[in-house]
């Protein structure tokens, strides 16, 4: 049957249903959307179902959001929009996404706009009331326990008129009653989120529905974020020099980062942390690699108490000091403004009707809930057809000099996913304002601009997909050479597995075989000889979450990834999603069989390749680039020095050499490099020259010397580069002694400890001294 069918007497009794009327009727608005529906049928729904899932993960989202509250109250038990409770933040169990939007015609959307704008206004004035001379409390509208009761009322505040609007920013969560009516479950007035959702639940839908997206005209986004960024550059404070607008985002491991980023990208503004900025002189600055950068404008999306540790009651170690006093002397814009959050949540809803009348001369157009009873229903589509489910809706908004701006769409919840929000029907597109913030804010030139958390992330980024390449690629030269040939392992003693253990005994740390036994277990262990047996184990600690191990270092490289998540494209996060599953099926306690493993070695190889690809093609080359590009070459030059140590400190009889040169060579990816040059046996020399000495291979150590120098040329200058620049000659000046036999291990441990000293100094230049979630765990690599 198909999925429509059978949906009008699937309705809740007693609910408004957004589908059908109360006579089984298609409401005007949705036929369009439900005839195209039914013409894909069942099957495709499910595959574009299974698609949105597939590239909102692949955005770095996963369906799960988080909510703030404004009164400290317990979770409204209304709203399946979130379950947060006063300032600290729960993250809602994850949802899928759901194909069918929730769609509203014109009537039903102008409805919708009046109201949000009539509560906004209405907001703006009851905040600057109570942060002011309390009128309101005087005249006996609002009790005193509903400022001074509430736990986001802001002491700091009050006094304090904010050159712009308190409230730059609004969302509010929107359901129907049983006739229809539109009710108000939260207002959210401190730090809204959910824009950034909504922008990549549109593009997720519009790529899988964009025929129906475009026969339905659907209104665009975009003008409602070019109305936030006009918002924003008026609150510029005027002696502003150079200014610039960052956003301030939680952590990136808070469920609202990712959110946050995209966000941030489609505004065009640094992503900050409370950790990369400073007050100096009154006035806010980034701490940026090129040093100091001052700020205008914070949008924040996080609450008051995350904003200024010597102003906030009670004290917390988040934020920057001196926040607010910059804000308070007109050095900096904040949106929204602090204790925001008073007139936020659900504390006042019962006061608003007759608020409204006093202080608007209106009727409250959008009512409160007062029961959970009054939830509405739209399609869902679950199991291949569609039911009924209660839902609810967060819509935002933005206020400026031009009026209240409502976002002509959102996020919907229901206990069956996150929905896209469509209102249809517009007869033309909406003018677009891109003029309108350039004309305010002067033209800065922001290539160089970057944090030096961000910076440090990058760098690590690089570090760690070299150093999971490697392992990567060294296993698999290491189990496939074995597999191919077992009595390998039995020449001279055990000689050439020796040598092969030693590599990655060095490359992930030097711990016990005996505590691989809790790693995965390959299910053909059984087939090999013993002279194999320490090889197989140590190669399976090397692909275990253990410091340094294959699914440790990929945990860690997703963990850079989301940090700086603004700086990488789409297509890097689908690599990223890859790379999370070969990583989950590496930890897995289940049995896997050699071919399988090598299978996915394959497929980790290829996503790391991809990644690089894309990071080396697609990425201009800014300060960014470079600490990525630096961090890359870096661990490449430590990990070839590593395994050119471990390989061939002890020389072995020339049959064992040659083979252990071959793993040598392969695990490099510069084996074809070496017969296409040579076309002899492996020789320990000609190797070297290959892997060492040769500027033109770029595998080899001369070639990274020569990136890492022009690398560090071209990044900002600061104190102490003198020093790297210094080392980095002596490293170039040891090149050639790597040539002799003699010297051999004694010159690849200087050129060792050369790199730490390298690395070291590139931390100490540049990076932030707070830490932003380690990586690579051996400090001398």
């Amino acid at each position: 049957m198909l999925p429509f069918t059978a949906y009008g007497g699937k309705a809740l009794p007693g609910r408004f249903d957004e589908v059908t009327d109360p006579g089984g009727h298609a409401r005007p608005h949705w036929p369009a959307l439900l005839d195209a529906f039914e013409q894909l049928g069942c099957e495709e729904l499910t595959r574009r179902g299974a698609a949105a899932e597939r590239l909102a993960s692949a955005a770095g989202f996963g369906a799960s959001t988080t909510t703030d509250r404004g009164d400290g109250a317990d979770p409204t038990p209304t709203t399946p929009l979130g379950n947060d409770a006063g300032p600290g933040h729960h993250e809602v169990p994850p949802r899928r996404v759901d194909p069918i939007p929730v769609i509203f015609g014109a009537h039903d959307w102008q409805q919708l706009q009046d109201g949000i704008n009539q509560r906004v206004r209405l907001l703006e004035l009851v905040a600057a009331d109570l942060y002011g001379e309390r009128t309101l409390v005087q005249r006996g509208l609002l009790p005193v326990d509903a400022v001074l009761g509430s736990a986001q009322y802001l002491a700091a505040a009050h006094g304090w008129s904010p050159a712009g609007p308190r409230l730059t920013r609004y969302a509010a969560d929107i359901t129907r009653d049983a006739t229809g009516q539109f009710l108000v479950v939260e207002d959210h007035t401190e730090n809204p989120v959910g824009a950034g959702r909504a922008l990549l639940l549109r593009s997720v839908l519009t790529r899988l529905f964009g025929v129906e997206h475009r026969r339905l005209r659907v209104q665009p986004l975009g003008p409602w974020f070019d109305a936030l960024r006009s918002a924003l550059a008026e609150l510029v404070p005027a002696a502003a020099a150079s200014p610039r607008v960052a956003l301030l985002a939680p952590a990136a491991a808070h469920p609202d980062f990712a959110e946050q980023a995209l966000l941030a990208t489609q505004l065009g503004y640094n992503l900050v942390e409370a950790g990369d900025l400073s007050v100096h002189g009154g006035s806010l600055y980034l701490r940026a690699v090129s040093g100091l950068e001052p700020i205008g404008v914070l949008l924040r999306a996080v609450p008051d108490s995350a904003l200024d540790p010597l102003e906030i009651v009670p004290p917390s170690a988040a934020g920057v000091a001196g926040l607010l006093q910059a804000a308070r002397r007109g050095q900096l814009g904040l949106s929204n403004a602090v204790g925001s959050g008073l007139v936020g949540g659900t504390r006042l809803h019962r006061y608003l009707p007759t608020l409204c009348q006093s202080l608007l001369g209106e009727e409250l157009l959008l009512l409160s809930v007062s029961a959970a009873g009054e939830r509405a229903t739209t399609p869902v589509f679950r199991a291949g057809e569609l039911v009924a489910d209660t839902y609810a809706m967060r819509l935002h908004a933005v206020q400026s000099s031009d009026g209240v701006a409502v976002l002509p769409g959102g996020v919907a919840r229901s206990s069956g996913g996150v929905k896209d929000v469509w209102v249809v029907g517009y007869s033309s597109a909406p003018a677009r304002t891109f003029a309108s913030a350039a004309g305010v804010l002067e033209p800065i030139d922001l290539r160089d601009s970057l944090p030096c958390r961000a910076a440090e992330a990058l760098f690590w980024l690089g570090r760690n997909a070299e150093h999971a390449e490697s392992v990567a690629r060294c296993v698999h030269v290491a189990l496939s050479t074995f597999r191919a040939d077992p009595e390998l392992a039995d020449l001279d003693r055990g000689a050439w597995a020796q040598r092969v253990i030693s590599v990655l005994t060095l490359l992930v740390g030097d711990r016990s075989v005996d505590s691989a036994a809790a790693a995965p277990v390959w299910a053909d262990d059984g087939a090999f000889g013993p002279d194999g047996i320490g090889l197989i184990a140590r190669a399976r600690e090397a692909l275990s979450d253990r410091p340094d191990g294959l699914a440790e270092t990929l945990g860690h490289l997703a963990s850079n990834a989301a940090t700086v998540r603004e700086f990488l494209s789409t297509s890097t996060w689908r690599l990223m999603d890859a790379l999370l599953s070969e990583r989950s099926r590496l930890t897995q306690p289940t049995q896997i069989n050699g071919v399988d493993l090598l299978d996915l070695l394959d497929r980790t190889l290829a996503s790391l390749a991809a990644m690089a690809g894309l990071m080396q093609e697609s990425v201009v080359r800014g300060p960014g680039w470079r600490f990525f590009d630096l961090g890359r070459r870096l661990e490449r030059s430590r990990l070839l020095v590593t395994t050119l140590r471990a390989a061939f400190s002890v020389l072995s009889p020339m049959v064992v050499a040659g083979a252990v040169g071959e793993f040598v060579l392969a695990s490099t990816e510069s084996l074809v490099a070496y017969r296409r040059r040579y076309r002899t046996d492996i020789e320990l020399e000609s190797l070297i020259d290959l892997l060492v000495v040769d500027d033109r291979n770029p595998r080899s150590l001369a070639f990274q010397v020569d990136r890492i120098r022009e690398d560090l040329a071209s990044l900002p200058d600061r104190d102490g580069l003198h020093h790297e620049a210094a080392v980095l000659d002596q490293l170039a000046g040891r090149l050639p002694a790597v040539r002799s036999d003699h010297t051999l291990e004694a010159t690849l441990h200087e050129m060792d400890d050369l790199l730490a000293a390298l690395v070291r100094g590139v931390g100490h230049i540049w990076f932030s001294p707070r830490p932003v979630g380690r990586h690579v765990s051996t400090e001398a690599r």
